[in-house]
């Protein structure tokens, strides 16, 4: 019983690094195409 509930536990922090990682890789990518649109944009 208690190794099913570790196993479900690592299962959600899997989960939840994952999104998070991938939350903060679309924030990066958002930003640099925002600052590479206005640099095109003032040059």
């Amino acid at each position: 019983m208690v190794d099913r509930l570790r196993v479900i536990y690592a299962k959600i922090l899997d989960a939840l690094s994952y999104i998070f990682f991938y939350r903060i890789s679309i924030i990066i990518i958002e930003n640099y195409v925002i600052s590479l649109h206005a640099y095109m944009f003032l040059s």
